[in-house]
């Protein structure tokens, strides 16, 4: 028996022994076998965590490059310098030069739409990069390209750094004008350091990974990690040397350790019973094994959690909060004890908070699904701040729901950037509509409420015209700045006395324009028209002085037949032409009669328009005389039209309108060519006209090609003189009008002032022009037999020329009596009906040679002043 039970013994040690071996044996192939794929998932696991951290690194630097360039794209002077507006750069450099730039930022250089560079800005303490420009053209080149709003990047690894080059585009009225494009160098072992279980880091671009180009360096065991959504990628390959040795060293320290583990458990084992007690430790020993592993898993993803940036919240199936990261206490304010069991949208939510943002929320909760929204949140302190929320049901092995994971980030910044933008927006356009010194709607915002009434064909419309009378005097004798005031109290008086449907608009200088609301009439246009003047004729006071204007209206609406949507403008222009014509401060309505005539001017302006093509102005000459002894002293041209379907015209008639379309200098220039070719026909048979006037504009005395004419055209022993209204006398003349004038006085020219005392002239005009003839208007030769007032008006006119050695012509002689008394105060010429009438050119010659047939002087205008 102790034999047998010796052999049993040994037996038993033999089989313990030879089963502690195979133990060992076994144990050491398992843990080979078993350990080297854990360690390559560890490895593989921890090189995906330093890949993804080290890519999150590098996007937030590259991320706050795209900031600070779209701050830049953003800055006026920027944004004039790409579009053109501004040609000075040093204000750019300047601004450039204010910033230090983010890390690693080494120059800017700003690109116009051609490609141009425009502005180079090397940051202080910036290396020199290994590297000429055209790179930064080609990706300028590319930037312009694109159509979106992203930031292109390109990246090349130079000399053991990384350079980055960041395109941002320059936006101006939804229209990319330029780009900035920043060159960024990192260090890339700072921000990717080695790591004993990796090979060297590399970066490449998506389209490197596309070509193939790194095949080679790219197996299953690779990891990839995107550096921000810019294109760029972070390559790590696994090295396995590395973990083969681990993989040996564990081999050899487990076995040891398990050898002489085992050795004790089969000792006891061989006393106390193998069945009893090696099945159930193996059984522990595996539960513990996967106990391990969940808790290391576990606590994986809790230290993930716990680093992210975004705040992590996860709630039950009745979304209270059972975990939240520090994330989320940071910016709730709230401590994870403080929220743990509440409702996230009860403890957050907040009355600015949009219900359909919450409605959303609660309908995707209740039906298990996931949502994404941006909502507005308020912190513990009672701060609201804006976030993106992601909001996932969770679900264990067997699918069955058992909670919720809330995701969100802070975004109140970029929703502020966005808000500034969009009033910045609506500044710009409403700048843009609005008359900046009235604040009134200006042209564009008229026209373009016009345009939009007309296109949906809307009912009534009705315009009042308003053009204020006698600005220019208050602009002239205050200032401008009483000018301004003016305006702005005009513009006042139309806000207060129109309705909120109405539109008052600020055209021009001291041009308003009111669009009444949608059904309004013409009464109405006129009722608030005579309101509107009441007002404006009132004494406006301006530091202590004051402003006296008035206005004229013209009022036009569809209501009547012939008027439509975009001629009401027009129509309303031309009331408000024949207010002005009736003397101002006059509210005149578009009616039938007004049309009609507004019909008639047009027809009348295509035909000046043709006849000045087809030079149809002729030159009618009335003779003026010398006061003593009646002699011919010379001729006066005044412009006739002999128009085909209304016969000769007058000035009168056709005048205006030219002066409207700014042809008076192109119907002079044929009159004066005409009547110079006259004086060389007459001259050529032997009759010498002294002098020939004709009238011009001020303007006009200043055209060189007038005096050039005048030289090429004139025949010798005739004086051109150049008759001009009394009003150069009060209007403001500078050294360049009064160069003109001795230019053409110095070229043999003379110059007359015509119509004196119409108007207001000074002495001291009229000694700065210093004029060889002035005309006294008729108007104060009409009543010169009857009133003694007129015989002292034309006397002291007479003496002040004698005085300043200028000649004196009366105009409007109607009689003999009249021709005697002008005689006797002095007068110097004489023209009027009493002695001719404005006469062709082919009547002419046979007057003046009758005029040597008659021996008395004094019975000339007698036999000859009334043929024509």
């Amino acid at each position: 028996m102790n034999k047998g039970a010796n052999s049993l013994k040994r037996r038993f040690w033999l089989l313990i022994a030879t089963t502690l071996c195979i133990a060992l044996a076994g144990t050491a192939a398992a843990v080979w076998t078993t350990t080297t794929p854990i360690l390559r998932k560890m490895q593989d696991e921890t090189i995906l965590n330093k890949a993804g951290q080290t890519a999150d690194a590098l996007a937030s630097v590259l991320a706050d490059h795209e900031q600070f360039l779209s701050f830049l794209t953003r800055n006026p002077e920027v944004i004039s310098l790409a579009v053109g507006n501004n040609l000075d750069s040093s204000r750019v450099k300047d601004i450039l030069a204010s910033f230090d730039g983010p890390l690693g930022l080494q120059e800017i250089v700003l690109f116009d739409i051609l490609n141009d560079p425009l502005v180079h800005h090397n940051f202080e303490g910036a290396s020199q990069p290994d590297i000429n420009d055209e790179n930064q053209l080609a990706h300028a080149k590319r930037a312009l390209s694109e159509t979106t709003n992203s930031m292109p990047m390109d990246y090349k690894f130079i000399n053991g750094q990384g350079h980055f080059w960041l395109a941002a585009p320059i936006r101006f009225r939804d229209l990319t004008e330029g780009v900035l494009i920043g060159e960024i160098i990192l260090d890339l072992d700072v921000l990717l350091p080695n790591h004993s279980l990796a090979s060297k880091p590399l970066i490449v671009t998506i389209q490197d990974l596309n070509s193939g180009q790194y095949d080679q360096l790219i197996g299953m065991d690779t990891v990839v990690a995107a550096v921000g959504t810019g294109g760029l990628h972070l390559i790590l390959n696994p090295n396995r040397t590395t973990t083969e040795q681990l993989g040996g060293e564990i081999l050899w320290n487990v076995t040891l350790a398990i050898s002489l583990v085992l050795l004790v458990p089969f000792a006891i084992f061989a006393f106390v019973g193998r069945a009893t007690l090696v099945a159930p430790h193996e059984a522990l020993e595996l539960s513990q094994d996967a106990l391990r592993q969940n808790q290391k898993s576990l606590s994986e993803l809790a230290a993930i959690a716990q680093k992210a940036n975004d705040a992590v919240v996860i709630t039950d199936l009745a979304a209270r909060i059972k975990w939240v990261n520090p994330s989320f206490e940071r910016l709730s304010g709230y401590s994870a004890r403080e929220v743990k069991g509440l409702v996230p949208g009860r403890l957050l939510q907040g009355p600015q908070t949009d219900p359909d943002d919450s409605s959303r929320i609660r309908k995707a909760i209740n039906t298990l699904s996931p949502v994404q929204v941006e909502i507005q949140n308020y912190s513990k302190s009672g701060i609201p701040y804006w976030i993106s929320l992601s909001i996932s049901p969770l679900f264990d092995s067997r699918h069955e729901a058992y909670g919720f994971m809330a995701i969100s980030r802070d975004i109140t910044e970029r929703r502020e950037q966005h808000l500034a933008l969009l009033a910045a927006n609506a500044e710009i356009e409403y700048q843009a509509l609005h008359d900046s010194l009235t604040g009134l709607p200006n042209r564009r915002y008229l026209d373009r409420e016009i345009a939009d009434r007309i296109e949906n064909n809307d009912e009534i419309q009705t315009i009042v015209r308003i053009d204020l009378d006698h600005f220019k005097h208050v602009n002239d004798t205050l200032g401008h700045a009483a000018g301004d005031f003016v305006l702005c109290q005009v513009g006042e008086i139309l806000s207060q006395e129109t309705k909120s449907e109405d539109i008052a608009a600020r055209v021009g200088g001291d041009e308003f324009v009111i669009l009444m609301g949608r059904g309004r009439t013409l009464a109405e246009g006129q009722t608030l028209a005579e309101r509107l003047l009441k007002r404006i004729r009132k004494e406006m006071e301006f530091e202590g002085k004051e402003c006296r204007i008035g206005a004229s209206f013209g009022i036009a609406s569809t209501a009547d037949e012939f008027v439509t949507g975009s001629d009401l403008l027009v129509c309303a222009d031309g009331a408000l032409y024949i207010a002005k014509e009736k003397g101002r401060n006059q509210v005149i309505n578009y009616t039938p009669a007004v049309h009609s005539n507004m019909v008639e001017t047009r027809l009348m302006a295509a035909e000046i328009e043709t006849a000045i093509e087809q030079e149809e102005f002729v030159p009618y000459f009335q003779p003026q005389f010398d006061a003593q002894t009646l002699a011919l002293t010379g001729l006066e041209a005044l412009v006739r039209w002999p128009n085909k379907k209304r016969g000769m015209l007058p000035p009168i008639t056709f005048l205006p309108i030219a002066e409207q379309l700014s042809v008076i200098p192109e119907i002079d220039a044929i009159v004066m060519r005409k009547g110079l070719a006259e004086m060389e026909r007459l001259s050529s048979i032997g009759i010498q006209i002294p002098k020939l006037s004709f009238n011009v504009t001020a303007a006009r005395l200043a055209d060189p090609k007038m005096l050039e004419f005048i030289h090429e055209n004139a025949p010798s022993g005739t004086i051109v003189s150049l008759e001009v209204l009394e009003s150069v006398l009060v209007e403001e003349q500078g050294k360049e009008f009064e160069f003109h004038i001795d230019r053409l006085r110095d070229s043999g020219v003379s110059i007359e002032i015509d119509d004196f005392g119409s108007g207001h002239a000074s002495i001291i005009g009229l000694m700065r022009l210093a004029p060889d003839i002035m005309k006294i208007d008729q108007r104060l030769i009409f009543p010169l037999a009857e009133s003694d007032v007129a015989r002292q008006m034309v006397k002291a006119i007479v003496e002040i020329g004698k005085s300043l050695n200028i000649k004196v012509t009366a105009e409007g002689v109607e009689s003999a009596q009249h021709a005697r008394i002008l005689a006797e105060l002095g007068c110097d010429y004489l023209q009027g009906y009493h002695f001719a009438r404005p006469m062709p050119a082919e009547a002419l010659e046979p007057f003046i040679l009758n005029l040597g047939q008659i021996e008395d002087p004094m019975q000339r205008p007698k036999k000859f002043g009334k043929i024509y």
